[in-house]
């Protein structure tokens, strides 16, 4: 995880690993695969198998990307849960799911692509502050034919998002498109299954949807053909490459506020509110019940969550 060979993103990150299969699409799954191959990870598949925490060394990942997009004056884009789904319901990924957000809220250089095949799960699990939509989420679904497209669309376009793009990847249907830019759609990635067992794409089906998103002012990635290996074909579609991004709205919208101080005297201040220094401790959900019991759950404030997450840079 991290740098990737995925053509629309920077990067990958996965705050923890392991998902359900949910509908078509999800038959010939690539992350399930992986999980498989390495049985080391410790996680199983599917909706009786378990959800494993990646290390805090990858946690601390985007905090570094940040830092680089920073200094070099351009976002990067992350690709979030490649081998997961963030809006999978699933009592125990509250916690993970919180802290994810937290992270998302102090890289603000950082463009955040959220892909889930469960949208109409989305905003009842968002950030209570949330709003109109933070300015460094994209938020996507994913949808393989016209019967997923059409029953998770509308729930996608509900959330308030300064980017709402999908995935048909991979395309195994014919998809008409019916909602453009004047409905908050921006963007869409398309792509035929690789691997093992690939269902073919017809080439008619890309056309459409190269079609469709020019009448409707959508942007359009062609990422690959069908096939066991599509990178030997490329990815041009009647010989030329759809490679296009959503373009870049007036920053106007919902960025996450951040402080004035210095990570140092964010600390000192956080320790004396509290009057202990907890904030060298390793951030764990352990730490944070620690100072739930010794400050008050009611009275820790977002900001020493801040504090602490910073303090792991």
């Amino acid at each position: 995880m991290g740098e990737t060979s995925i053509q629309w993103t920077d990067y990958t990150f996965n705050p923890w690993i392991g998902c359900t299969k949910v509908s078509p699409g999800c038959k010939h799954c690539y992350a399930e695969r992986m999980v498989i191959q390495r049985s080391n990870w410790g996680v199983k598949w599917g909706r009786k198998g378990n959800r494993k925490r990646t290390s805090l060394s990858n946690w601390k990942n985007p905090l570094k990307w940040n830092r680089l997009a920073h200094a070099s004056g351009r976002r990067r884009r992350v690709f979030c849960c490649s081998l997961a789904d963030v809006f999978e319901d699933r009592p125990n990924l509250m916690p993970m799911r919180k802290d994810l957000f937290e992270l998302i809220r102090i890289t603000p250089h950082l463009d955040w692509l959220l892909l889930t095949k469960r949208p109409e799960n989305i905003l009842s699990m968002l950030p209570a502050d949330w709003g109109s939509g933070w300015e460094n989420v994209w938020m996507g679904c994913s949808t393989e034919d016209q019967t997923w497209y059409d029953r998770r669309i509308e729930a996608l376009l509900a959330v308030p998002a300064r980017i709402h793009f999908l995935s048909a990847e991979p395309l195994i249907g014919p998809i008409t498109l019916g909602h453009g830019k004047a409905q908050n759609l921006d963007w869409i990635i398309v792509g035929g299954e690789s691997g093992p067992g690939f269902r073919p794409m017809d080439i008619q089906w890309v056309r459409q949807l190269r079609d469709d998103s020019a009448r409707f002012n959508v942007s359009f990635f062609f990422k690959q053909h069908s096939g066991l290996h599509p990178k030997t074909i490329g990815n041009k579609l009647d010989g030329r490459s759809h490679l296009n991004w959503p373009g870049s709205p007036p920053r106007s919208r919902g960025r996450p506020k951040l402080s004035p101080l210095s990570r140092s005297e964010q600390l000192q201040v956080a320790q004396q509110k509290h009057r202990k220094k907890y904030i060298y401790l390793p951030l764990s959900r352990e730490l944070v019940e620690q100072i739930d019991k010794k400050a008050g759950a009611q009275g820790r404030s977002k900001f020493v969550e801040t504090a602490l997450r910073r303090a792991l840079k």
